[in-house]
C-alpha cells in the first residue's frame, strides 16, 4: 500500500494495515518465539505496530496449544485490531466445537487483547475476509463444511457472513451457497449494505455459472438479509479474493482469472484481474 506521502509499504506477513497516522499494523502466524514472547503452541498469531519510520512499538503473540491461522486484518479509527482466521485449539475460554473453528479477536491501540469469539459447527470453518461499518459492526466472511445455527447448508462447502458489534456481542450469520464449494473471501461496508465476493464452483442464486469456479458478488442488508447475488467468470477459473469502495461508491474486486475474462485476453496461467461495479 501507500500513504498519502507516496511512501510505499511491502510486507512479507498475511496482512498489513496502515492507518491514519501513519502507523503500520503487521499480522500472521509463527510457530516459534517472537519479540521475547513464547509461542503457546504449534502456530499462534502475532500483531506487531511499528511507527511511521518503521520504529516497533509492540508485538503480541496469542494462540492455544494447537494452531492459528490468520487470513485476514482491520483496524478502526482508534486504533483497534480485528483479526479472524481459524484455530483447532481451545483458547480464552473457548473450546472448538468441530475439527476447525473460525475466531475473531480484538486488540486495543496498545495490544490489549479486548476479547475473543470463536464460532462454527461440528466440521470445519475458517474466517477469511473482515471488514468494519460505521457504527463499529464487525463483519467476517470465510466458508463452513457445516451447518451454522438458524441455517441451511447448501452444498459441500458453503459462504458465510457473520456480523459482531465493536464490544464482541453476536448480531446474526448468514449462510449461502451452490451444491458444490463456495467461499467468501472479501468483504466490504457501504453504504448500508455490505458486500461479499469470493469464489462459487455452481449456481448460486439462479445467476448463471460459467466454468470451473466463478467470482460472485453477494450483497447483505444490516439484519443478514441479502437481496442480492451476480456472478462472473470463463469456461475455466476465477474468483475474487478481495473488495473495496470509493468514494464515489464504485465497487472494485481484484481477484484471479485463467480465462479470457469480460473479453479481455489471458496473458498466462493465471491472471490478476480489477474489475469496476457501480453501484
Amino acid at each position: 500500500t501507500t500513504d498519502a506521502a507516496g511512501n510505499l509499504y511491502v510486507t512479507g506477513s498475511t496482512n498489513f494495515f496502515l492507518d491514519g497516522a501513519g502507523d503500520i499494523y503487521v499480522t500472521g502466524y509463527t510457530d516459534d518465539d517472537l519479540d521475547g514472547y513464547t509461542n503457546h503452541g504449534v502456530d499462534d498469531l502475532f500483531l506487531t505496530k511499528y511507527d511511521g519510520t518503521g520504529n516497533k512499538l509492540w508485538t503480541v503473540l496469542w494462540g492455544s496449544t494447537a494452531s492459528e491461522l490468520v487470513f485476514a486484518m482491520t483496524v478502526d479509527a482508534s486504533g483497534n485490531s480485528f483479526i479472524t482466521g481459524s484455530t483447532n485449539g481451545a483458547v480464552d475460554g473457548f473450546v472448538p466445537m468441530g475439527m476447525i473453528d473460525a475466531f475473531l479477536v480484538k486488540f486495543d491501540a496498545s495490544g490489549s487483547r479486548q476479547w475473543t469469539r470463536m464460532w462454527g459447527t461440528p466440521d470445519e470453518e475458517e474466517g477469511r475476509g473482515i471488514a468494519l461499518d460505521i457504527t463499529g459492526n464487525v463483519y467476517v466472511t470465510g466458508f463452513t463444511i457445516g451447518t451454522m445455527p438458524t441455517q441451511t447448508h447448501f452444498g459441500e462447502q458453503d459462504a458465510f457472513l457473520t456480523s459482531h458489534t465493536v464490544d464482541g456481542v453476536f448480531n446474526w450469520t448468514s449462510q449461502w451457497g451452490s451444491s458444490q464449494n463456495d467461499i467468501g473471501l472479501g468483504v466490504v461496508f457501504n453504504n448500508n449494505l455490505v458486500h461479499v465476493t469470493g469464489l462459487a464452483s455452481e449456481v448460486i442464486d439462479a445467476r448463471p455459472f460459467l466454468g470451473m469456479t466463478d467470482i460472485f458478488l453477494s450483497s447483505f442488508n444490516l439484519n443478514g438479509s441479502k437481496s442480492r447475488t451476480m456472478m462472473w467468470g470463463t469456461s475455466t477459473a476465477e474468483q475474487g479474493n478481495g473488495i473495496v469502495v470509493d468514494p464515489t461508491g464504485w465497487l472494485f474486486i481484484v481477484g484471479t482469472t485463467e480465462g479470457a475474462l469480460d473479453g479481455r485476453p489471458n496473458n498466462g496461467l493465471f491472471d490478476i484481474f480489477l474489475k469496476f461495479i457501480p453501484l
